[in-house]
């Protein structure tokens, strides 16, 4: 019966497979992104992932008609790399490291890319090379006006998109390009 086939969870309107998804999903997140990320995440697989939101950002922006998506994709790629920086410097350690007497959950549980630059402790290193590198400078400029806040939006100017993606994509003074360099 095709009324079967659909179900209500939390009030919305769901296929019934997707249903068990969306409960489970919700149960994840209630128990805290500590004990999900306290899985732990190594720097390979940070590095992994990073280059994975760079390909699906490309691909949404290829199809042209998901601007938004592809900002919002490539806005991660960053935060991921971010991140793989470090889970470097912990060593040994899975990101975030729970064990380390100076962690701070908020300023690991973020997306935003001028604190989690504080938290690799590469803000001076950084600041140097942005300095000489006046390409480099414009593309961390741009990186840096990205928040995740975007995921609600519905359109984004296609320039803007763009741009974006070519700061972090660059291959010679791309933000992922420079991140690489240290990760």
């Amino acid at each position: 019966m095709a009324g079967e086939q659909f179900g209500w969870y939390r009030g919305k309107f769901y296929q019934k497979p997707l249903v068990p998804f969306f409960v489970a999903l919700c149960a994840i997140i209630n128990v805290g992104r500590e004990v999900f990320l306290g899985l732990g995440m190594n720097r390979f697989e940070l590095q992994q992932l990073a280059a994975m939101r760079l390909s699906d950002a490309k691909a949404l922006l290829e199809t042209g008609d998901n601007d938004a998506g592809a900002y919002y994709m490539v806005g991660y790629a960053v935060e991921c790399a971010l991140k793989a920086v470090i889970a470097k410097n912990q060593g040994e350690y899975p990101y975030p490291d729970f064990g380390d007497p100076t962690f701070k959950k908020e300023s690991y549980f973020t997306h935003n890319i001028k604190s989690l630059i504080a938290v690799a402790r590469i803000k001076d290193d950084l600041d140097i090379e942005r300095r000489n590198n006046q390409s480099l400078e414009e593309n961390w400029a741009t990186v840096e006006r990205w928040n995740e806040q975007s995921r609600y939006e519905i359109t984004r100017n296609s320039t803007e998109t763009c741009e974006l993606v070519v700061a972090i994509a660059d291959p010679q003074d791309g933000v992922l390009s420079w991140l690489k360099q240290i990760w």
